[in-house]
């Protein structure tokens, strides 16, 4: 999230959204979430700040969230690759 983005993002439970710069072009679309924490960011994430995982640390969120799984345990075929589809098409 850039200095700008964080001027007008709100902060919910999870994640923040970022508003249109030009809301103005977007008059009809509601605003406000439900579950919002607050409407102004204080502690932006900026990925470039942040300390990066260790191996170890990258390796448990990995086959803590089912994304490292064995060949035995994952039906490749039904996995979606990005560019399937364009490649399919033609």
């Amino acid at each position: 999230m850039s200095q700008e983005e964080t001027r007008r993002a709100v902060e919910l439970p999870r994640y923040f959204s970022v508003l249109p710069a030009f809301r103005g072009f977007y008059r009809t679309v509601n605003y406000k979430y439900e579950e919002q924490v607050s409407d102004e960011v204080n502690n932006p994430y900026v990925s470039a700040e942040e300390t990066p995982m260790s191996k170890d640390e990258l390796r448990t969120f990995l086959i803590k969230n089912r994304l490292l799984e064995s060949e035995e345990q994952t039906d490749i075929d039904r996995r979606y690759w990005p560019g399937d589809k364009e490649e399919k098409k033609q």
